[in-house]
């Protein structure tokens, strides 16, 4: 069973079981009983760039 992700709206994603490509760049997957349809997310995209490695952290920043 291969599992891919999905994006169907723009804040919403769907990881599931992939089914098949169904054209114009778009995928299906199932979950479930379900069937999704959407643009497949790159596995390595990354949403944040990381700290600088000199920067320190203590939760600080955290506290009410």
């Amino acid at each position: 069973m291969l599992m891919r992700t999905i994006q169907v709206g723009s804040y919403q994603l769907v990881q599931g079981e992939f089914l098949k490509e169904v054209g114009d760049g778009q995928i299906s997957v199932q979950v479930y009983d379900r069937v999704f349809v959407g643009r497949p997310v790159d596995p390595y995209l990354r949403s944040a760039e990381p700290a600088a490695p000199d920067a320190p952290w203590d939760g600080a920043h955290l506290a009410g």
